[in-house]
């Protein structure tokens, strides 16, 4: 999943950037694409770490584990979400205007 992240998504991201920079029609669908990906990861993560038991992942410190595996990691399940929320009601809306004429 590594290297899907560092050479996938961390290029589309950039594209991201770029689309957005230049008000491309696309960038949308690059921000769902690309925020499933990360939410994916953090989910395939979290799930292997709760799979295998999340002690022999983390270590047992109060701070480390809530801190750091649940909040800093819960943070990219929320972004990618939000994301994602917002990239598809922005499709949704585009496809739902599309040739539609206004009634007089």
């Amino acid at each position: 999943m590594e290297a899907v992240t560092a050479f996938i998504e961390g290029p589309g991201c950039l594209l991201i950037v770029w689309g957005m920079l230049r008000a491309k029609p696309w960038r949308y669908t690059a921000i769902l694409l690309v925020s499933l990906g990360q939410f994916y990861g953090d989910v395939l993560y979290f799930g292997t770490c709760i799979h295998g038991g999340i002690m022999r992942h983390t270590r047992p410190e109060f701070i480390y584990f809530w801190f750091y595996f649940v909040i800093v990691n819960g943070v990219w399940l929320v972004v990618p979400m939000a994301c994602m929320v917002h990239a598809a009601n922005k499709i949704n809306n585009a496809i739902s205007g599309t040739g539609l004429k206004k009634q007089a």
